[in-house]
């Protein structure tokens, strides 16, 4: 069977794409924010440096989530024996039952999290066992002695024809090579190398599955946010909201102005909000009004909270 190998330069088109579908989520969760101020990400001065970093974040927990699902789907694909497959039943089945159990006990909530992890493992190590434990049930004995007859038909070709010590020699080496096929390391190889391209599949949909968990969390988070800012709460103050706040990386702060000419002299009693800077202007959103403005930086002054 040919050998896996991955090599740096296959990897990097595809990690190129990962980023990039990243960053556009990241992005398309910007402009759902400032669409509720009728303005874009990039008129607020957003740009590639300002979602490089969130996005590299989220791609890196992303690849964590999928490496621990692909750690937990491969053991499936390697044959065990009969015996260890029900000891991993049993074993599995226990922990998973006791920590269920302790889990209905517990009443703090940091008890009740450490439980988690082994009821999860426990569940995990049963699943493999019964699934190993069923395909070796499965498996009938007329399949068994099938396998046994086309390997006795396969030895009987390589010696017909051939004088007694010559056959006694395609023998010998057959039976080396028979007991490194059955050792463990070879097969544990094989199992993985058949394996990777059934994992693969999964994995491209969990992948998929998540980044479209991500979009529409990004997407709700930020007009929720948006909502907020405009009703004069404070936006992202859910414990859940941390990671939209990381990764939209926004801003909508009130603001106070102090104009420097007199034509921007209205704006001091103005509600306003701060929500970037463009270029030599200052992007505020007037909350009497409901307008963006561009004001130039050297026409006024920002007090926030006090300072200037």
């Amino acid at each position: 069977m040919r050998r896996f190998a991955l090599r740096p330069e296959k990897l990097l088109p595809w990690l190129t794409v990962f980023g990039t579908v990243c960053y556009v989520v990241s992005w398309l969760g910007r402009e759902d924010f400032y669409e509720s101020f009728y303005l874009t990400s990039e008129m607020v001065g957003g740009g590639y440096p300002d979602l490089l970093i969130p996005a590299a974040v989220a791609g890196a927990v992303l690849l964590v989530v999928l490496l621990a699902f692909v750690a937990m789907v491969l053991p499936f694909f390697i044959r065990v024996s009969l015996g260890a497959a029900r000891l991993q039943l049993l074993a599995g089945g226990s922990i998973f039952l006791l920590s269920a159990v302790a889990l209905q006990v517990t009443g703090a909530s940091a008890g009740r999290n450490l439980l988690a992890l082994p009821a999860m493992f426990g569940m995990l190590l049963g699943a493999h066992g019964f699934y190993a434990l069923t395909g070796a049930v499965v498996t009938s004995s007329r399949q068994r002695r099938s396998r046994h007859i086309r390997r006795a038909r396969r030895l009987r070709r390589r010696v017909k024809g051939k004088p007694a010590d010559q056959a006694h020699d395609v023998i010998l080496k057959y039976m080396r090579s028979r007991r490194r096929r059955r050792s463990w390391r070879p097969r544990l190889l094989n199992d993985l190398r058949e394996a990777l391209p059934t994992v693969f599949v999964l994995a491209t949909v969990i992948l998929s599955l998540l980044f479209l968990i991500l979009t529409l969390y990004l997407s709700n988070a930020a007009k929720h946010a948006a909502r907020d800012v405009l009703a004069g709460r404070p936006m992202f103050e859910n414990e859940g909201d941390w990671p939209a706040l990381f990764l939209l990386n926004v801003q909508a702060r009130p603001v106070r102005v102090v104009a420097a000419t007199p034509q921007f002299r209205h704006l001091e009693q103005a509600t306003l909000l701060y929500l970037g800077r463009s270029g030599g202007a200052y992007v505020l959103y007037d909350l009497g009004t409901k307008k963006a403005l561009l004001i130039p930086s050297g026409g006024i002054a920002l007090e926030f909270g006090g300072s200037t």
